[in-house]
């Protein structure tokens, strides 16, 4: 099998690896370059500069692993099914990532509602495994039985510099699945052979195209032409962000991320449990939907906006998250703003004003 990555347009966004999206996203760990100045966003501006060629890799897939669709920030993705339960894989690149594997594990902890990791803590509980010719750290880690369902679940993930890329491979699901599945892991990542840039024409390993893999658009759609508030400050996009803007003022700051994707994502709850997770919360009962998701605008202009409060899982301080859905053809636009909850209240007027201010390309 062999797969392209996503292209890279910022390393700490994908942080989030196996939470979604990313986009998304730079949810919790910053680093920013703020240009001094900048004028207002034009369509394509967030693409300038951020082309990097796109690794790849083949690999052996264990039995009983079924491959599906990856996500909008992996390169594979695998569903493991038994009568003990369910179990899912992921494996992401991150070109030119640097000393962030104790923040990207922290996150897959933060999944599991359990508490963040020092950096001494994770070199003594990471062990060393081989993934392909190179060495590797690999981590596990289980929250017990909760919920309605009361099953264990448990992440076992390894992680690796591999010619200028940090890569992630994540198993994470029920308990039992997960443990039963360790070794397989194992064997997967010892049959890793990684690659930094594009696949060359011809074969893939084992006698199969690249062009049979899942491929991914090496450029995302054209920005809208819109009117952010002039207080926002324009900021390089992570991975699968389109656009982003530091809000800061007294009370604290907030980030606004932009994002695109075909289809719906897996709709609206599969959204909010992923926009919960990121603020510490569980899954949303579903007679709650109506508290926290409301309509905003008529007729073709209207759009989905979902708002709640969490904590952050690192600082403990009240979180605000309020995302715009905005439906344009075949493709969702979610306007993301994260942060500290008197910024995100302040704010919140002038993000659904710049969401109505949008004006598509070919949108018809």
């Amino acid at each position: 099998m062999s797969l392209h990555a996503p292209r890279h347009v910022g390393l700490v966004a994908a942080l989030a690896v196996g939470v979604a999206l990313s986009g998304c996203s730079r949810e919790e760990i910053r680093a920013y370059r703020i240009p001094k100045e900048q004028p207002p966003m034009t369509a394509d501006a967030a693409h300038a500069g951020h082309v990097h060629q796109r690794p790849h890799a083949h690999y052996e897939t264990p039995s009983g692993w079924q491959e599906v669709q990856p996500g909008s920030m992996h390169i594979a993705s695998f569903v493991i099914k038994s009568d003990q339960g369910e179990a899912r894989v992921t494996v992401t690149p991150l070109p030119g990532a640097k000393d962030i594997e104790v923040d990207a594990v922290n996150m897959w902890r933060s999944e599991l509602q359990l508490p963040a990791l020092t950096a001494e803590d994770f070199e003594k509980q990471s062990q060393a495994v081989k993934i392909g010719n190179a060495e590797g750290k690999l981590v596990e880690f289980t929250a017990p039985a909760n919920g309605t369902n009361g099953v264990a679940r448990q992440t076992t993930g390894a992680l690796a510099t591999i010619e200028g890329a940090l890569w992630f491979f994540k198993l994470t699901g029920d308990q039992a699945v997960v443990a039963a599945n360790k070794d397989k892991l194992k064997q997967f990542l010892a049959s890793m052979d990684v690659h930094a840039g594009e696949h060359e024409t011809g074969s893939a390993s084992g006698g199969e195209s690249a062009a049979a893999a899942p491929q991914r658009p090496s450029q995302g759609p054209a920005l809208p032409e819109w009117e952010p508030p002039a207080s926002w400050q324009s900021k390089t996009p992570g991975q699968m962000v389109l656009a982003a803007f530091n809000v800061s003022g007294q009370e604290g700051q907030a980030e606004v991320t932009i994002t695109s994707f075909p289809g719906d994502t897996g709709g609206l709850v599969a959204n909010i449990d992923r926009w919960r997770r990121q603020v510490g919360l569980g899954p949303i009962d579903p007679s709650d939907i109506p508290k926290v998701a409301t309509t905003v605008g008529e007729g073709s202009n209207q759009f989905t906006v979902v708002d709640f409060v969490g904590k952050n899982p690192r600082s403990g301080k009240e979180t605000r998250l309020v995302t715009a859905i905005v439906k344009v053809g075949a493709n969702s636009w979610y306007y993301k703003m994260m942060g500290d909850a008197p910024v995100v209240e302040r704010e919140k007027e002038n993000l659904l004003n710049f969401v109505k201010s949008a004006k598509y390309p070919n949108a018809g």
